[in-house]
């Protein structure tokens, strides 16, 4: 405890310098000593226990002191230590540290020591002491728990930092299948190449074998893999391959095609599809089992199999699941990844929780405007409890809709990135309830109210019964708009219909008002979709629209049409047309299968 009160000068003696220091180890007897830091301060709870002790035994052969070990250089390992440290002297010597606040213990080795030190005064016993810079008995046992405790944490931090990173990795590559769903790979190693001719007798083979599974060949190149590469390469692939097969290929150029499904999968249900095109070219090279360490009897992986002294090295590869497929293809297509603008999801900043009562919510507003990069999520919550808790309105343009009683109960729930102090500091002027009390609770109770890849919809949002009439009243209603701006015209879903259209208003520019009855031009402009996740900056204020061609004269039905037609946007189911395009430009040099293939043996 920092600072000093009454009756502690008195009774213990204060030791602020070398000098003091020195003069303290001249007395004869037992010195205790209260070792403690500037910024923390002596153990002022012991003070009534050693007064009381000192009174009780009154010895003048025990002393009592409290010395501040910035200033001493033989107290250096105490400094910037917390817990209180006790330190017994005798002739000039250590003889013990101990450590803690409990009374009764440290009363009984007080005990303990002055009692051998009144024998080794008087020459019964030899005193047992050591220099100043070693450490005691006890002070290494703590130290090596200590280290152990320490090191046991380092290792569950990176075990964790792993699994996260791993989970990142597998939701990265799950993202990129979904992209290329229709994609796969077949690779050829280098043994296969016939380096004079640049011919690949098993690519040539392939080719026929292809068209039976309806798989396509839209690139071929060769690519050298780096050592560094081969995690990646054959990440989740399940095969076990030769040590000096692995030292082999990446001394040598490899042949990899790059395949397309013909018959693709359905876009609203790409899930369904991940994994289809692997499974089809799997169990053309591998046999129904699909294993690649033991392939069934004719097939590609078997027949292309070479024996290498007393290793048996594979001909070809290819992935058996997506994971495999994306993690290939990442490494070996990087055209293609490019192409598609595929981009790795990121590992999330370190991060805590705070809450606040929503009654406060313009107040956390304005700070969150101003850390806004800081701020990661956001959300207005019914409950404090993350296995319960409903999103009550989607963001801070909802929340002057809730009603008063509801308003009373919600709470506002901050995601908040652990980087700097100053959204912390300021955030917490406004008195959150809660704040969460280390970054590990943080980061699970953010993922607890805030999962990863969570999207809000308006089934989520919890509503009264007057709020749920008013948010149906506002859905059926979401494509009128109101322009404030130019007077207030209607859009209805039946464009040109809507009463007034055709009718000046006052204040209202005349080339805004379309002739009466005629068609209007456009499609009713989207509302924002009701499960977007709140948006902390950029949120489109009630009222604001966005500017559309209205009552254009001369405007042709016909062609209104087919430019909403033509508006609408295409099915991308997996990226195959960007992928296609980013591939067609593969080496020619580099592709064997188009040169002069190798006679098959009879």
């Amino acid at each position: 405890m920092a600072g000093k009160k009454g009756g502690a000068v008195l009774l213990q003696t204060e030791v602020n310098n070398e000098d003091d220091w020195e003069n303290l180890l001249k007395r004869e007897g037992l010195i205790v000593v209260d070792v403690y830091s500037e910024w923390c301060g002596p153990c002022l709870g012991m003070v009534g226990n050693l007064k009381k002790l000192k009174l009780e035994l009154g010895s003048d052969y025990l002393h009592l002191a409290i010395a501040k070990s910035d200033n001493i250089k033989v107290l250096e390992r105490f400094r910037n230590k917390s817990e209180p440290t006790w330190m017994f002297i005798g002739g000039g010597q250590l003889v013990r540290v101990t450590f803690g606040a409990n009374a009764p213990r440290l009363i009984r080795i007080i005990t303990q020591e002055l009692e051998k030190e009144l024998k080794a005064l008087k020459g019964d016993v030899q005193r047992s002491g050591i220099p100043f810079e070693e450490m005691t008995d006890e002070e290494q046992v703590r130290a090596k728990k200590l280290a152990e405790k320490l090191e046991a944490e380092r290792l569950k931090e990176e075990r964790e930092i792993a699994e996260q990173l791993e989970d990142l990795k597998v939701k990265t590559l799950t993202k990129l299948a979904r992209k290329l769903s229709t994609h796969t790979i077949t690779l050829y190693f280098p043994h296969m190449i016939d380096e004079e001719r640049k011919t690949c007798n098993a690519a040539f083979k392939m080719l026929h074998q292809y068209d039976s599974i309806m798989l396509m060949v839209i690139d071929q190149q060769e690519v050298t893999i780096r050592e560094d590469q081969l995690g990646d390469l054959f990440y989740n692939a399940e095969q076990k391959f030769p040590p000096k097969f692995l030292e082999s290929i990446t001394k040598r150029p490899c042949l990899v095609t790059l395949l397309l499904g013909l018959a693709g999968g359905d876009s609203d249900a790409v899930d369904d599809f991940l994994g289809v095109v692997e499974e089809k070219l799997s169990d053309l090279v591998y046999g129904p089992d699909k294993n690649p360490n033991k392939p069934a009897p004719n097939t590609p992986a078997e027949v292309f199999a070479t024996k290498v002294g007393d290793e048996l090295w594979p001909g070809l590869w290819t992935p058996i699941n997506y994971l495999s497929k994306s993690a290939a293809i990442k490494i070996l297509f990087p055209s293609v990844i490019r192409a598609i603008g595929f981009e790795d999801d990121k590992l999330p900043p370190p991060r805590f929780i705070m809450i606040f009562e929503a009654t406060k919510a313009k107040e956390v507003d304005e700070i969150v405007q101003e850390f806004a990069s800081e701020v990661l999520k956001l959300g207005f919550f019914d409950s404090v409890d993350p296995e319960t808790a409903k999103h009550v309105c989607k963001g801070m343009s909802d929340i002057e809709k809730l009603l008063p009683e509801k308003l009373k109960t919600t709470k506002l729930i901050l995601s908040v990135a652990k980087r700097t102090s100053d959204p912390l500091l300021a955030l917490s002027q406004l008195g959150p309830l809660y704040i969460s009390p280390d970054i590990k609770t943080g980061i699970k109770e953010s993922d607890a109210f805030f999962p990863p890849d969570e999207e809000i919809t308006s089934a989520d949002i919890v509503y009264d019964e007057e709020e749920e009439v008013a948010a149906e009243e506002e859905e059926e209603g979401g494509d009128e708009e109101d322009d404030d701006e130019d007077g207030g015209f209607v859009m209805g879903d039946d464009a040109g219909t809507a009463e007034g259209v055709g009718e000046p208003q006052e204040g209202v520019a005349q080339e805004t008002v379309a002739e009466e009855g005629a068609p209007q031009e456009g499609a009713p402009q989207e509302e924002e979709p009701r499960g977007s996740v709140p948006q902390l900056e950029g949120e489109t204020k009630e009222g604001e629209t966005t500017e559309t061609d209205q009552g254009q004269e001369g405007s042709d039905p016909v062609a209104a049409e087919a430019d909403a037609t033509q508006a609408t946007p295409p099915d991308a189911t997996n990226g195959e047309d960007a992928a296609a395009t980013a591939t067609e430009t593969g080496n020619q040099e580099t592709e064997p299968v188009a040169e002069e293939p190798v006679p098959e043996s009879s």
